[in-house]
């Protein structure tokens, strides 16, 4: 996630999908997380938006 918010750019938008009800490990390389560890490790942008898609959540960060 560090990786994540060092590359945005100045006001850029970051759209994060699925947000599950809990974390999880489905493989070595794939980690499902809620949206309290979203906000937790994204802490600095900004939650504009909940946008429903597909059956899911896409959430939509903003770096301030």
């Amino acid at each position: 996630m560090a990786n994540l918010k060092a590359c945005l750019a100045e006001s850029g938008l970051l759209l994060i999908s699925p947000v599950c009800d809990r974390d999880q490990r489905t493989a070595f390389y794939v980690r499902l997380r809620s949206f309290p560890a979203f906000e937790r490790e994204l802490a600095g942008l900004a939650l504009t938006q909940r946008i429903p898609f597909r059956g899911a959540t896409l959430l939509a960060f903003r770096k301030r």
